[in-house]
């Protein structure tokens, strides 16, 4: 059984983010996202957050956050020595990281989604007109 990713953002982007999925790839079952509306206490959300690494302790759950330093990220700061071994959490989640991760989630364990999200998301950012001007003087 495979890891579920688990999508955290300020606001509905989280969900946003799914539904862009969705829209690409079709319902993927093992991600899953949280959103964080300002009026969410913070330690009803930092337990959610937990009850889902509890529930998926044996394969692990890896967490895309939105922002470092933001609010998601510090919850999960805060718990991530508790599920060491069955939680990674990267940060700067963006639409190319989500749809990579996604469309391996099925084939890939916790540690390859790792690396899969944080290679994804940095090739998703991109310079076009650096990158042009690049292959002209080449």
């Amino acid at each position: 059984m495979k890891c579920k990713v688990l999508v955290l953002t300020h606001g509905d982007l989280a969900e946003a983010f799914i539904r862009a999925v969705q829209l690409i790839l079709g319902d993927v079952e093992k991600l899953q996202y949280k959103n964080l509306p300002l009026s969410l206490d913070i330690e009803k959300y930092k337990a959610e957050i937990e009850e889902i690494l509890e529930d998926n302790q044996d394969t692990g759950v890896l967490i895309l956050t939105d922002l470092l330093g933001g609010s998601p990220f510090l919850t999960c700061s805060q718990i991530i020595q508790k599920h060491w071994k069955n939680m990674e959490l990267i940060t700067g989640c963006n639409l190319q990281m989500l749809l990579a991760v996604a469309s391996e989630i099925e084939d890939k364990g916790i540690e390859e989604l790792k690396q899969i999200a944080l290679e994804s998301g940095r090739k998703g950012i991109v310079d076009l007109k650096g990158q042009v001007k690049e292959e002209v003087s080449a």
